[in-house]
């Protein structure tokens, strides 16, 4: 595994490189969650990365901007952004593989990133949407957010954040996975809060879902602090991808 910085240098992304073990099969780019789901299904994501790499997948990680090691802070967080980072860790990903084809593994708020970005586009794109956020309203109204002050911050997720990045969050929905009906796509649901994704996408026709009860790996209790991680949904995603 390799840490390293990409794009341009005055925006630069952190990201890390997971190295396949040959034969090389495919390139795979995970979109995290953000906030404290971030931190709590870092361990999971870090399974994930190694599981497909043991299966020959060059594997990247990667922080958007205005979180993590990647240029920014809080207040520069911004979906249509993220969506941008999304397409430049993909074009990073085909140089550093010598793979056209990218697979893209969505977790929560990073499956509705992953889903407007517009690598996505390319119809050699498959794409997993793991636990997908759905109800951008109710997701915010579980975290809670402020009042913007005069500067138009608020105190949002433990991060101080513009209000319209909470817009844009709260805009999230069904229609956000509308245009992905074309794509091949892996619609994994576990027995976590937001189980209603099970309404999106009904038109699709190389949609693949699947339900199972995993431990959700973005809620903080007493398995994340004890290193578990949703083994089942690891593997599930490792073989459709690889």
């Amino acid at each position: 595994m390799s840490a390293f910085y990409f794009g341009p240098s005055d925006r630069q992304l952190f990201g890390y490189h997971h190295l396949p073990r040959p034969p090389v099969s495919d390139a795979v780019l995970i979109c995290p969650s953000w906030g404290g789901e971030y931190e709590y299904a870092h361990r999971a994501l870090v399974v994930l990365s190694k599981r497909l790499a043991g299966r020959g997948c060059h594997v990247l990680r990667f922080d958007y901007s205005g979180t993590g090691d990647s240029w920014g802070d809080s207040t520069d967080a911004d979906l249509h952004r993220w969506r941008e980072d999304v397409d430049r860790a993909v074009d990073e990903l085909r140089a550093a593989s010598g793979r056209e084809q990218v697979s893209i593994v969505g977790l929560r708020l990073g499956a509705a990133v992953a889903a407007g970005a517009g690598a996505v586009a390319d119809a050699s794109t498959r794409l997993v949407l793991w636990d997908p956020i759905v109800d951008g309203d109710a997701w915010v109204a579980g975290l809670g957010s402020g009042t913007a002050g005069d500067d138009g911050l608020v105190e949002f997720g433990r991060s101080l954040v513009t209000r319209t990045f909470v817009d844009q969050i709260a805009g999230v929905g069904p229609e956000t996975f509308e245009g992905l009906t074309t794509r091949e796509v892996l619609l994994l649901l576990t027995a976590g809060e937001e189980s209603s994704g099970s309404g999106i996408l009904p038109e699709a026709p190389r949609l693949e879902r699947v339900t199972m009860e995993q431990p959700s790996p973005w809620v903080e209790d007493e398995s994340i602090w004890t290193g578990q991680v949703p083994v089942d949904a690891v593997r599930t995603i490792a073989e459709w991808v690889a």
